[in-house]
């Protein structure tokens, strides 16, 4: 066989376990959500799919983040899919006509630290946010909150996270406070927003598969993807 079948026939192999690890990972998320299941169960659950596979990393990606068998990666693709499966859920509470006359706009925030954080407020004020009191606040139905998901390295949801390995979170803003802040005035309406879930937690299989994969791409050429963890 000639070298370049070998490469492509390979290369096709290696996208099928790519496919099937990725669609694996997604039912497992489901029934973690669902308290079926817990993350090293799950992990344990994965690693044994990529024994019986046969899959094996390039030798100069072995034991580092872009290797699947490892814990870092696992965790990541199981961390972010409950994570923004429950932040949906909570967005969509959210969005309840009496809440959000209750708590009508939210702060963007980080929740955990990182070793090489993101430069959060420049991409707040890229995403067209303002600062009240030196805070990231925005109505919930600002357009920020979907621009910034839609960045490069974004999930694509309006919701955290808002991308791989994320350390910010957001906080509910009550009505006295957004209306002194001036983010609100006494007759403000705040729509109810509406979103599918563009991620690889539910929907079609295929096309969260393509996802991830154009993600954990954009991640890997941006820097933003390794074990230390960045934000």
């Amino acid at each position: 066989m000639s070298g370049w079948l070998s490469c492509l026939l390979k290369h096709v192999k290696q996208k099928r376990r790519q496919r099937t690890i990725l669609q694996r990972s997604d039912a497992l998320v489901d029934r973690i959500v669902a308290g079926e299941l817990d993350h090293p169960s799950a992990r344990l659950a994965l690693k044994l799919d990529l024994k019986s596979m046969g899959y094996q990393p390039c030798a100069e990606d072995a034991s580092t983040i872009k290797d699947w068998r490892t814990d870092a990666w696992l965790n990541l693709i199981l961390d972010t899919g409950t994570s923004i499966a429950l932040c949906h859920a909570s967005w969509e509470w959210g969005q309840n006509p009496d809440v959000l006359l209750t708590w009508p706009a939210q702060e963007l925030l980080r929740i955990e630290s990182r070793k090489e954080p993101r430069n959060w407020p420049e991409r707040w004020l890229g995403a067209g946010g303002k600062f009240f009191g030196g805070l990231m606040i925005a109505r919930k139905d600002s357009p920020v909150w979907r621009k910034l998901g839609n960045a490069r390295d974004g999930l694509g949801n309006p919701y955290p996270p808002f991308a791989f390995n994320s350390g910010m979170g957001v906080q509910d803003v009550p009505y006295c406070e957004a209306l002194a802040l001036g983010i609100i005035d006494d007759r403000a309406v705040i729509k109810p927003q509406s979103h599918r879930r563009n991620s690889f937690v539910n929907g079609p299989t295929p096309i969260r598969s393509a996802q991830i994969n154009k993600l954990l791409r954009a991640q890997l050429e941006l820097g933003c993807f390794d074990a230390g963890g960045r934000d």
